[in-house]
């Protein structure tokens, strides 16, 4: 089913005229909408963001879920901030201090799974950003 945003063609860049004005319905959609910084006091309840990666170790299949997990609330009354943000922003903040800092040594464009993990995944907890890994045994190959 299509958006409201869609249903009344707001998400769309072609411009169209109004009152004389060439605009595209998208801009007056987006600039009509409230600023993320002025969400972080109104949002309640949790955000979970994770990655599920299955694989092989010791001849046996393995699944790790990898996740972050908080309370909206309690992170705009930390940091002034909407958890959003925090989760947006920390892992590049973080990335570009061990870039500069020469604990990544790599250059050059590349897939994160290429980078040791050890290094980022310990600076997230200490930059307010709790890191929980579930490790599960599934049968054996």
């Amino acid at each position: 089913m299509p958006s409201r945003f869609a249903l009344l063609n707001l998400d769309s860049w072609k411009k169209v005229r109004v009152d004389g004005v060439e605009v595209a319905p998208v801009r007056v959609a987006s600039a009509s909408l409230p600023k993320p910084a002025q969400l972080g006091a109104t949002v309640d309840g949790y955000s979970c963001v994770g990655t599920e990666v299955r694989g092989t170790k010791d001849r046996k299949r393995v699944e790790y879920f990898v996740y972050s997990m908080d309370s909206h609330r309690d992170t705009y009354e930390k940091y002034g901030y909407s958890l959003t943000l925090v989760q947006t922003g920390i892992p590049p903040a973080i990335t570009a201090r061990l870039l500069v800092t020469g604990k990544i040594p790599e250059r050059g464009v590349m897939m994160p799974e290429h980078l040791d993990p050890e290094e980022l995944m310990n600076n997230f907890s200490r930059e307010g950003l709790p890191i929980f890994i579930e490790k599960r045994e599934v049968e054996r190959l």
